[in-house]
């Protein structure tokens, strides 16, 4: 389970709700079926139970609040206090408020796929993260950061061999690089396998793939053959002072 780190109700958090929410403009939110009033004390009492260190109850209380609210940050703070949780009730019912008022937002799918990947519910990971990749301009940083949230390595594992499939990625070795170099910290050794064999196809002469087969063969206990996959990514780098450093 993810900890959150609570901190006293943020004026700026609280200035949200009152104002992009429409607490202050009562009439159209009473319109709209909505309770100001309600979103209000479900707030100020799920920041209360957060302090307390009732995480659930917190994510309960967030999740009434953005319900009696239109404010796209009131969901988000929600979703992203009950996916907190480890509780995929609480997640997906915030998850589909934040939804509802934000349809576009980049940061729903990434939870989505995030809670996906932690109840290995490997087609919808696969189809989020599709998704998020194919997001310009640099959708796949996006769908990084939800796999390395993640603390299914085996869902994890088998969703990037999907997209090593599907040849997803852009045309860029540090994409490329990234996500070989999370198939090589999940430590299933067939993905991590099938990244490097693929990433020295294709980018044969870029030293920070020689570095990457490096780490690997270490690990595997090959030290000799480790050593002379650095050698030949000094041998490559030219004046990259940072890749220099590295190896």
């Amino acid at each position: 389970m993810i900890r959150l780190k609570w901190t006293r109700l943020s004026p700026l958090i609280l200035g949200c709700v009152l104002v992009s929410g429409g607490l202050l403009a009562a009439e159209s939110e009473q319109e709209a079926g909505k309770d100001p009033d309600q979103a209000l004390e479900s707030l100020l009492v799920g920041e209360f139970e957060g302090q307390e260190g009732d995480s659930r109850r917190a994510a309960r209380k967030y999740i009434d609040a953005a319900r009696a609210s239109d404010d796209p940050a009131l969901a988000e703070r929600a979703a992203s206090i009950a996916f907190a949780t480890g509780d995929g009730e609480l997640a997906r019912e915030a998850l589909a408020r934040w939804r509802e008022l934000a349809p576009e937002r980049v940061g729903v799918l990434v939870l989505d796929a995030g809670l996906a990947l932690r109840e290995s519910r490997i087609d919808d990971a696969e189809r989020d993260l599709l998704s998020l990749i194919r997001q310009p301009p640099d959708g796949w940083k996006h769908a990084l950061r939800a796999m390395l949230g993640s603390a299914n390595a085996d869902a994890s594992a088998l969703v990037l061999a999907r997209i090593l499939d599907a040849r997803a990625l852009p045309e860029d070795a540090s994409a490329w690089l990234a996500f070989g170099g999370l198939a090589q910290r999940l430590g299933v050794a067939e993905p991590e396998q099938r990244w490097l064999a693929t990433l020295t196809e294709r980018f044969p002469d870029d030293p920070r793939i020689a570095l990457l087969q490096a780490g690997h063969l270490r690990r595997s206990g090959d030290r000799e053959a480790a050593l002379s996959a650095v050698r030949g990514a000094v041998e490559r780098l030219g004046d990259d002072e940072t890749i220099r450093i590295a190896a």
